[in-house]
């Protein structure tokens, strides 16, 4: 007989984590979590490695997008985390709700549920439980930015936790006590490690199994076997906008001639299952310095050094943010009724890393503007590339297929050029570099988005919430026509949030979990980590689960 669990939640990522350790808090409950990554790292500790971080193949999955009609045929790189927390331990840590028109835009849609009003509680939740630091140093110039930004007709948003809207802020970052990153794995340790909860990781499950239209279990591969393991209440699927609708489709949930195709039985026929991918595109914008730039030179490796030693043994510095200077929610038109471009403001590029003079170059002395409308019309698609399971799946982007989104890039390109036009920053401005002063026609500007356009890792849609036929699951996160199975991650969004998806991606798990636990609002919060059920940890099996 396979061993069985109460829940087998399938993801350890941002999502997962938290349904997991929620579930657990339930003494009389067990519940196996199965994560694919193996390991832990100093990058996904440190706040300013987060670039390098999601470079990492080991803490990734390494995906890359089909060839994209809308950038001149390019793959681009697809952010996926791979290790307990998921893309939370390895994001750019941003912490913002999103805005109240797309919440009340899901509900009107048929989220019914999900309006803005209704989320808000969960979010003050997450606000009361999680450290949200505010990123604060003079080495990012923010003072220069502050006053560039009101010279330009800006005003300053006093809680950008509340409402998302026009103005400019300090960017929040989940960072706890001594400078490190908190994650989700991190903020729900002691709930993980309870011993109604096993943890298995290098585990990739591969199938999803169905009797007569229910869940009775999963199927997964680890250490070279075949496992099978069984479910007595529900199956949930945490594994993201990627692997949720890949996992579905493998276990014959999806579009029936899609699955005969590559020759899987269609057992529930949702035709939705991988469609309507949407993400964030951004591109960057930089200024060449007049003069060094404080947060370079603190990269110089004897500087760089001392800041490791004093993030390492005192939590301190500047190793210790994420360095992003300010974040601008701005109108690509004054007639819209709230934002739709983001711009995040900075020194440092990806490019940034440690230098010397005589031994390694630093990188161009550069202020840095990444664009990012919050909203994009243009949406793709998730599938199968095989049925085989370890396959990655096939993911296109459609970056820019909506000329609406060329054209929000292309209203706020003047915007940034006039804010570097004011006195604070053109003391420290030389000239434009990318995409360079001569860079003004529509088709230019164009032509740059297509060969330089990038993805911020921020994948919603596929397996969304409605009651229309391309709907996967219904308000309560059940998938339609299959009992005991349901999806708690980002790719339940009907669309983006007018954010980055992270504090959202909390918020379904959190109010996921709760749907499972028969609570209907927040359970008063009792502070980050509260032991209310100790036991015994387990954070592994010493061996694999028992299989047929």
């Amino acid at each position: 007989m396979a061993e069985e669990f109460d829940y087998i939640v399938v993801g350890g990522g941002t999502a997962g984590c938290v349904v997991a350790a929620r579930l657990a808090e339930q003494p009389d409950t067990s519940v196996l979590l199965v994560e694919a990554g193996e390991r832990d790292s100093l990058w996904t500790r440190m706040p300013a490695a987060f670039r390098r971080a999601a470079r990492r193949s080991d803490l990734t999955w390494s995906l890359r997008s089909e060839p994209e009609p809308g950038l001149d045929g390019r793959r681009l790189p697809l952010l996926a985390g791979r290790t307990l927390g998921g893309s939370s331990a390895i994001n750019g840590l941003l912490y913002m709700r999103g805005q109240r028109h797309d919440f009340d835009a899901w509900a009107a849609g048929g989220a019914h549920g999900w309006s803005a009003a209704e989320v808000r509680p969960w979010f003050e939740q997450i606000e009361s439980e999680w450290p949200l630091q505010v990123v604060d140093d003079p080495r990012l110039l923010q003072a220069d930015f502050a006053r560039a930004l009101a010279d330009a007709g800006y005003e300053e948003v006093g809680d950008p936790l509340r409402d998302a809207a026009d103005g400019y802020f300090r960017p929040r970052i989940t960072v706890a006590a001594r400078g490190r990153r908190q994650h989700s794995a991190r903020q729900h340790s002691l709930s993980l490690s309870r011993s109604n909860l096993t943890i298995l990781k290098g585990a990739r499950t591969t199938h999803v199994t169905i009797d007569q239209g229910v869940a009775t279990g999963v199927e997964y591969r680890h250490a070279g076997q075949v496992h099978r393991v069984r479910v007595r209440r529900e199956v949930l699927l945490a594994a993201g906008a990627y692997h949720s609708p890949q996992l579905l489709m493998l276990s014959g949930i999806g579009d029936p001639a899609a699955l005969e195709s590559l020759g899987i039985r269609c057992c529930v026929p949702l035709p939705g299952v991988g469609q309507g991918l949407a993400s964030h595109a951004t591109i960057a914008m930089r200024f060449l310095a007049a003069k060094p730039l404080p947060a370079l030179q603190a990269l110089r490796l004897d500087r760089a050094l001392l800041s490791l030693l004093a993030w390492a043994f005192a939590g301190r510095g500047l190793f210790t943010l994420q360095p992003t200077s300010h974040l601008l929610m701005l109108r690509s038109q004054p007639w819209l009724g709230w934002p739709d471009c983001q711009l995040t403001l900075g020194t440092t590029g990806s490019d940034a890393d440690w230098w010397f003079p005589g031994i390694r170059p630093s990188a161009p002395q550069a202020f840095v503007v990444s664009l990012m409308p919050l909203r994009p019309e243009s949406r793709g698609w998730v599938q199968l590339a095989s049925a085989d399971p370890l396959a990655p799946p096939r993911v296109l982007t459609n970056l820019l297929a909506d000329p609406a989104d060329v054209a929000v890039f292309r209203d706020c390109v003047p915007r940034v050029r006039e804010l570097f036009a004011c006195e604070a920053l053109a003391q420290w401005t030389e000239r434009e570099w990318v995409p360079g002063p001569a860079e003004q026609s529509d088709q230019q500007i164009a032509a740059w988005l297509r060969r330089s356009l990038t993805l911020s890792g921020h994948p919603v849609g596929t397996c969304r919430i409605g009651v229309d036929a391309q709907a996967v699951v219904d308000t309560e996160l059940r998938v339609h026509g299959v009992g005991r199975l349901r999806v708690i991650d980002a790719s339940v969004m009907p669309s983006l949030p007018g954010a980055g998806p992270y504090a959202s991606t909390l918020m379904v798990a959190e109010r996921g979990a709760a749907f499972l636990c028969g609570q209907s609002t927040p359970a008063a919060s009792l502070g980050p980590n509260v032991v209310r059920f100790p036991g015994r940890p387990r954070t592994g099996f010493s061996r694999p689960p028992a299989t047929r």
